[in-house]
């Protein structure tokens, strides 16, 4: 069946198969961890927030560490070398501190409920995501539909290592699609906002888009 000729219900149903395929080859990754930290991405805004939210120095790799140990979390990469990175990615927080307001109404559950949630997340704007950009693309819906498919199909690592790239880079996708439009411009906004407080450096040129179109998008 040709794309252009697939409902809304028929397109969300193979993102969601392509999503699917992705999340279970990832699930295959962190089972091999035996427990250890996989998500390192997600972890280092964890529990730099959780450091933030006791006022400790969430930017000190010590104080991260020590938080990250004291709550029983230990890595599983069997060569010291592995070790080592793995430790760095963790502890040394690179993002602004804006980014721990978003993530510290997760930051106060405990570790594998808050992964939950953040991943849960992911995966949804993901496939929402993917969903509007099939959706905008009425000059080539049958392209748009395998490129779509493509990248849900290819998420593999981020879902390993729940990049904040992951529900980032969606969040601008709807945002964009949100002020083109002129539906719902309000979540457009929040999420567009959202972004820049995560990964300005991702969704900055996207606000700049809009700041430089003029018209409603500047508003």
């Amino acid at each position: 069946m040709r794309a252009n000729c697939v409902t809304p219900k028929g397109k969300i149903i193979v993102l969601l198969c392509c999503m699917s395929v992705s999340y279970l080859w990832a699930s295959g990754y962190r089972r091999a961890a035996r427990g250890g930290i996989r998500a390192l991405d997600f972890g280092l805004l964890y529990y730099g927030a959780r450091c933030a939210i006791e006022h400790k120095d969430p930017y000190d790799p010590q104080t991260v560490l020590r938080e990250f140990k004291a709550d029983g979390g230990w890595f599983s990469e069997p060569s010291p070398k592995a070790y080592q990175a793995a430790q760095t990615v963790l502890t040394k927080v690179i993002y602004f501190p804006t980014a721990f307001l978003i993530v510290s109404p997760l930051a106060v559950l405990r570790w594998p409920v808050a992964r939950a949630v953040w991943l849960g997340l992911m995966n949804a704007v993901l496939v929402l995501a993917a969903f509007l950009m099939w959706d905008l693309s009425s000059a080539a819906p049958t392209m748009a539909g395998w490129m779509t498919g493509f990248i849900l199909l290819n998420c593999v690592v981020m879902l390993v290592v729940e990049n904040p790239a992951g529900i980032v880079a969606p969040m601008c996708v709807i945002a964009a699609w949100c002020l083109l439009k002129k539906r719902f411009e309000w979540a457009g906004v929040a999420m567009l906002t959202a972004g820049l407080m995560l990964k300005p450096h991702d969704a900055g040129f996207v606000w700049l888009y809009f700041l430089l179109a003029g018209g409603t998008g500047r508003k």
